[in-house]
């Protein structure tokens, strides 16, 4: 398959056999991560813990426990990589996942509510910070080992998130229909799993090849300091970058407890509400696709200034916005999924791709440090985003509606879209800046030798 994959004329020349069926276990474990979170939040919010006397806002603390330690994860694991091998972080981050899988699963037998939230709190402990200890290691490895093609390689990775979401709801209630509750993460720790000796068969080349750019990087920095990592964040391209990536998973906190319960006006059967969701998800993997395109011929900052407005957009049309005069219907709603998934996949992809940019403009050497610190980064902020969003969005919808509650999203995005506006001129500034200088320093060296010549 990847031999088949022409980039920029050129094939991809490495081993097609583990690339497949790498590719393809992560495209299950994207699958079934989105199984285990619908089962998870569908099917234990209002039966298990319900049925075990825990009330609402108690197990809706356990699923804000569980992205609280995913921020602590996405913190932690960039020192995770440095202090041991990425492979050993990744490893580590995909068994401790399958332990939380399964521990999950185990707690459909837990005998009353009061141990079974406890339990729920240990494992979502484990599952949030393990997560994202996978989560970061695999882009920073993706990002690394292939860096001519890391646009196609985010948008792909953002694919198979896309794809999960859309087959993985499915899948998982037949999974319950077929047996019980626990089935979905006892077969998401099984397919977890599938890779694990994969990894660790290629394991050395992987280590090998990172601790040869660890040592030509020390050689370079023998004659001077190095740069500390965290002077990025006051850099305000890389934070537009960042903030930019984030609103992507703003967006999913806002919809997430506001998007299904505005739709009961329209009396929709569990086929028809799912596609609205088929709708978003499917247009966020094309999207990613496009995204990856305008990455990887340098048009992120353009094609990021449009995901923006095509937020706001999808924003203008979901509500619709109160100054409109027309209602709401249900083309409306499908259209702004539509605008929804483009505009999130290019928020992300593209704020992604800048900032690894960014940070080889600003110095710091092209290696699999700084690619850990950018994926470390970049989902401390995604889950910050999707952490804060949900209380605050729940409470303004409750209290003013889905239409004029939506504001507050459309407001946010109108806000911020001078700021991926201005990084898209900015950078097309610096463009003609640099053709300028290499056609002056073109200019002098054949005046140069136009002089010798002469002489």
């Amino acid at each position: 398959l990847w031999r088949c994959c022409y980039f920029g004329g050129r094939r991809i020349p490495y081993q097609p056999a583990h690339r497949l069926f790498s590719c393809s276990i992560a495209f299950l474990r994207h699958c079934f991560t989105n199984i285990t979170h619908d089962a998870s939040e569908k099917k234990m919010a209002p039966s298990q813990a319900s049925s075990r006397g825990i009330e609402a806002w108690k197990y809706g603390f356990v699923f804000s426990l569980f992205k609280v330690f995913m921020l602590i994860g996405s913190i932690s694991a960039e020192k995770m990589i440095n202090r041991i091998t990425p492979t050993a972080c990744y490893l580590f981050g995909q068994g401790g996942f399958f332990i939380f899988t399964i521990l999950f699963g185990c707690l459909y037998w837990a005998p009353g509510g009061d141990i079974l939230l406890g339990l729920s709190i240990v494992c979502v402990i484990l599952g949030g910070i393990t997560n994202t200890f996978y989560l970061v290691s695999m882009f920073a490895v993706f990002t690394t080992r292939f860096p001519k093609y890391r646009g196609g390689i985010i948008a792909f990775l953002e694919f198979l998130w896309g794809s999960g979401n859309m087959v993985g709801s499915a899948i998982g209630g037949a999974l319950i229909d077929a047996w019980a509750y626990p089935l979905p993460f006892f077969v998401l720790g099984a397919i977890t799993m599938l890779s694990f000796p994969v990894i660790v068969k290629f394991s050395s080349k992987l280590n090998q090849y990172s601790d040869e750019e660890d040592t030509g990087d020390s050689s370079t920095e023998k004659g001077g300091q190095s740069k500390s990592y965290y002077w990025l964040l006051i850099d305000p391209v890389f934070l537009v970058d960042m903030v930019t990536l984030m609103m992507s998973w703003i967006i999913l906190g806002f919809n997430e407890p506001t998007l299904e319960p505005s739709l009961e006006n329209f009396n929709l059967s569990g086929t028809i509400l799912g596609s609205v969701y088929t709708v978003q998800f499917a247009s966020y993997s094309v999207g990613g696709f496009i995204a990856g395109a305008f990455s990887h011929y340098e048009m992120e900052t353009f094609y990021g200034m449009v995901g923006q407005l095509f937020t706001i957009l999808a924003y203008l049309l979901i509500g619709p916005a109160p100054f409109l005069p027309f209602s709401r219907t249900l083309a409306l709603v499908y259209i702004s999924q539509v605008f929804t998934g483009l505009g999130m996949s290019a928020q992300f992809v593209c704020g992604y791709c800048h900032g690894l940019k960014r940070a080889v403009q600003r110095g710091y050497p092209d290696n699999l440090r700084t690619n850990g610190f950018l994926s470390s980064t970049v989902l401390t902020f995604a889950v910050f985003g999707a952490m804060v969003t949900p209380p605050i969005a729940g409470y303004v919808v409750e209290l003013y509606g889905y239409r004029k509650g939506s504001m507050l999203m459309f407001g946010l995005l109108v806000i911020w879209a001078p700021a991926p506006i201005a990084l898209w001129l900015h950078s097309v500034c610096g463009a003609k800046k640099e053709s300028a200088a290499s056609k002056s320093s073109l200019g002098t060296l054949n005046q140069d030798e136009t002089m010798t010549t002469h002489i």
